[in-house]
């Protein structure tokens, strides 16, 4: 278990780095809330959990960088 959070960076390291791809860290459209989780480690790409389940529950989505 230690392991995964050793790997897991910190909020203001998230922030930051959304800052500086210019990109959202947390955002909320149609009720809909997506908040920065992590970055794909092969991609790149910005992994973002979302509040989409309507019973409450978060899941990762995958979202695409926009340029």
């Amino acid at each position: 278990m230690d392991y995964f959070k050793s790997r897991q960076p910190t909020k203001e390291q998230l922030m930051a780095e959304a800052k500086k791809r210019n990109i959202p860290f947390r955002k909320e459209e149609n009720g809909v809330i997506y908040e920065l989780h992590s970055f794909d480690e092969h991609t790149g790409m910005p992994i973002y959990y979302t509040t989409k389940d309507i019973q409450g529950q978060s899941q990762k989505v995958s979202v695409e960088e926009r340029k």
